[in-house]
């Protein structure tokens, strides 16, 4: 039986080095071990809902709404940044030194914590957790702090204090909007003279007064960062009286602009008034959706009054460069049409410029005779650089005046996104040299267009298609077979 009893002692033997192994696996390095006995809190900051500060500067409340965090019970907007640095240290707070009680308790008076200098409580799902501050330690940029009835002592650095040792104004918001410029829907400007509203509709945006029109992306994002850029530069007054509008200038504003944003249950209207008195650099602004009054530069509301023609699109088309999945054109009466060729998702594009090589990825819609890359979508960059040169009538105009009852011709996009393809018409010699007449389908004006625009009109499929590798990369000299149209020509623009 010997055996059975060597074996029962090799297997006890081999278990309890194993369970010894997964145990000293499991604990922390030694350099692991005196970070954690060195940590103080570690607490979940994103979900905190109150901050309350007791401290020789500042005795003040802030909750956190579905806005923001406001000041309680003043009711004024929190700047954030200014509570991050009371925040950010909590997540992973860590004593440079830590004093235990030994068989009596502390002395917490010699470290200042009987009555401590000052407090910070911060309340996370529900459940309050406070810091009480002492006094600095010999060494400079520390400080002595316990944390709730904790019987230690620990020593941490003084930035936590002094961060919260601030006026209370300090931690005022002084923007008169914050907002992430993607969530705009919609913004209206008005003045004495005129109204501009703009209005977004998945990513583009429209002028919808005083005319309607595609606006310019990057204009209108200027604008609406224009607007979240204004600062607060005087709080006027926190408990203005309604009948003082006068006094501010509401009664006849310099300006309203109505923000209307994806996550807000309503716009948010923003009045300016009159000059202040005493710094007529600032005017008078007020919030809809609150009642304070501030100052605010001019310039930056003087900058908001754009003229709304400076705001149109001036592009003649709008689209992705690879998205184009067909071109068609028509011309006196023959037309065209190519086709891009099958392709992996991974060879389209999102840049601003189309991409120029000699793969072949076009062919033509009739024959399915392959065309030269470099080619077709030079022309295709061509189109997409084209800039109005002008406006010049809404739909009310004599469109046979702008040869546009029967077009010379049309240029027609589509693109992959599944969008109603782009058309533009073309008509006869605009009254400036060297210019001519466009009518773009989801435009309302009639616009005028460089010359150059012939050029796009008159280029053939023959002109696109692939020449021998031997060949100069030159025009085919072959004669062009325009495809006649069967149909009548095109029908005039609608008139939209």
């Amino acid at each position: 039986m010997r055996w059975k009893t060597t074996l029962i002692l090799f297997l006890a033997v081999i278990a309890v080095g194993a369970y010894l192994s997964l145990y000293e696996i499991r604990q922390p390095l030694p350099e692991q071990r005196s970070e954690l006995a060195r940590h103080i809190l570690d607490l979940p900051i994103d979900a905190a809902t109150y901050i309350s500060v007791d401290v020789p500067q500042l005795q003040a409340t802030f909750a956190k709404q579905a806005g923001g965090w406001t000041a309680v019970p003043q009711g004024w907007r929190v700047d954030e940044t200014r509570l991050q640095p009371l925040l950010s240290p909590l997540a992973s707070l860590v004593a440079n030194r830590t004093m235990t009680p030994g068989q009596q308790p502390l002395d917490l008076s010699s470290y200042g914590l009987q009555p401590p200098t000052g407090s910070l409580t911060v309340t996370i799902n529900g459940a309050p957790t406070t810091l009480l501050f002492g006094q600095m330690t010999p060494i400079k940029g520390q400080q002595y702090l316990q944390v709730g009835d904790r019987p230690h002592v620990f020593v941490v650095s003084s930035r936590l204090f002094e961060s919260a040792n601030q006026p209370l104004e300090a931690f005022r918001d002084r923007r008169l909007v914050r907002f992430i410029a993607w969530q705009t829907q919609a913004l209206t400007i008005a003045s004495p003279t005129s109204t501009t509203s703009l209005v977004r509709r998945t990513d583009q945006w429209s002028i919808a007064a005083p005319f309607q029109d595609l606006a310019d992306r990057e204009q209108v994002m200027a604008l609406v960062n224009g607007l979240a850029d204004v600062r607060i530069d005087r709080f006027a007054d926190d408990a203005p009286k309604v009948e003082q509008l006068t006094t501010w200038g509401f009664d006849t504003p310099k300006a309203e602009v109505t923000l209307t944003l994806s996550d807000l249950p309503q716009p948010i209207t923003f009045f300016f008034g009159r000059a202040v008195p005493d710094e007529p650099t600032l005017v008078y602004a007020k919030r809809s959706d609150e009642p304070f009054i501030y100052g605010v530069p001019v310039q930056q509301v003087d900058a908001l009054l754009k003229n709304p023609n400076g705001l149109r699109s001036m592009r003649v088309v709008e689209f992705v460069p690879g998205s184009v999945t067909k071109i068609d054109v028509t011309r006196t009466r023959q037309s065209w049409a190519i086709e891009r060729l099958p392709m992996s998702s991974s060879a389209a594009t999102s840049s601003t410029t189309v991409p120029v090589d000699a793969t072949p990825r076009w062919q033509e819609a009739s024959t399915h005779t392959a065309l030269d890359t470099t080619r077709v979508e030079t022309w295709l960059n061509d189109l997409l650089a084209m800039r109005l040169a002008g406006v010049v009538a809404d739909p009310s105009g004599d469109l046979s005046h702008f040869g546009l009852l029967t077009p010379t011709g049309s240029i027609t996009i589509w693109t992959r996104e599944g969008a109603a393809p782009q058309r533009i018409w073309v008509g006869g010699p605009a009254d400036q040299p060297g210019e001519r007449y466009v009518r773009i389908d989801g435009r309302a004006p009639i616009v005028r267009v460089p010359q150059a625009i012939d050029a796009l009109l008159s280029m053939t499929p023959e002109q696109l298609r692939l020449v021998a590798s031997d060949q100069p990369s030159t025009v085919a000299p072959s004669a062009p077979d325009h495809r006649p149209v069967s149909q009548p020509a095109p029908a005039a623009p609608s008139g939209r």
